[in-house]
């Protein structure tokens, strides 16, 4: 059957590609922190209501840190996602970066049972974020930023504290 969206990451081809763009417009020169356009408040308020949307998905209150609580980052909130829904007892959170409406799941997503990393996907695009898979993220940040020393990986650049 014809899918009209299918997913970029889905095509191993295809997926390293689509990461490297992602990445790659989501850097900013000269912005360390957030993007001159950037909206903590519109931005906090959309991840607590997804944060709702998740809660709901894994059947469990979770953690839930957001802006301004979280300060010094390239991110405004985070979920800590229960260990019931993970592959192996380990830790996942959910963080939403101040660049270009993206999402991920730290330190990886393959972490999570599949059917439940299915719906937060789904959930996460309604929400209007763009989910980038952990793999690329692991990589050596090679971004235009001026001050690229602090940042070891893209994660750091996208998803972390400074």
């Amino acid at each position: 059957m014809f899918d009209p969206n299918p997913d970029p990451f889905a095509d191993p081809a295809l997926a390293d590609l689509v990461a490297k763009k992602l990445l790659a417009g989501a850097d900013h020169a000269w912005e360390l922190q957030q993007p001159p356009d950037f909206d903590p408040i519109e931005s906090a308020e959309r991840f607590m209501n997804l944060a709702q949307s998740v809660q709901t998905i894994v059947g469990e209150d979770c953690p839930l840190e957001l802006w301004p609580a979280i300060r010094e980052a390239t991110f405004h909130g985070e979920l800590v996602l229960p260990t019931a829904v993970l592959v192996e007892p380990t830790s996942a959170v959910i963080r939403a970066s101040n660049f270009a409406n993206l999402i991920a799941i730290l330190d990886d997503d393959r972490t999570v049972k599949p059917q439940v990393l299915a719906q937060l996907r789904r959930r996460f695009e309604r929400a209007g974020y763009r989910f980038i898979p952990a793999l690329p993220l692991r990589r050596a940040y090679n971004g235009h930023h001026r001050g690229t020393q602090q940042f070891r990986r893209w994660a750091d650049r996208l998803f972390g504290y400074l």
